[in-house]
């Protein structure tokens, strides 16, 4: 199933056809998941698996957001690619470091 997806994804531009494919993967591995395991682990799985389906990522947007210059965003933060990437992750690993320490005590 996986070459499946990389042979459609690399020769097709069609976003129709690569919809297809990634839904019908996504239902013969449920369909495998029950066929092959016990029924606890099959739901648990398949769970999983229409979790990760459904996630939606904003990540790619928020960087061009916080990083535009003013030229391209004049009343956006126009944070510098380095700040954003190293000050903005070392705050949230900082506050994360914390949070456990504070659940912890």
């Amino acid at each position: 199933l996986s070459l499946a997806l990389a042979v459609v994804g690399v020769l097709s531009s069609n976003a129709a056809l690569n919809c297809t494919v990634a839904v019908g993967a996504g239902i013969a591995t449920i369909i495998a998941f029950f066929a092959l395991a016990d029924e606890l682990v099959a739901k648990t799985n398949s769970f999983f698996l229409l979790c990760a389906c459904s996630y939606l990522s904003i990540e790619g947007a928020t960087f061009y957001f916080f990083t535009d210059t003013p030229s391209e965003y004049p009343g956006g933060p126009n944070f510098s690619p380095t700040f954003y990437t190293t000050v903005i992750g070392l705050v949230a690993s900082g506050t994360s470091i914390l949070g456990i320490y504070i659940y912890n005590t």
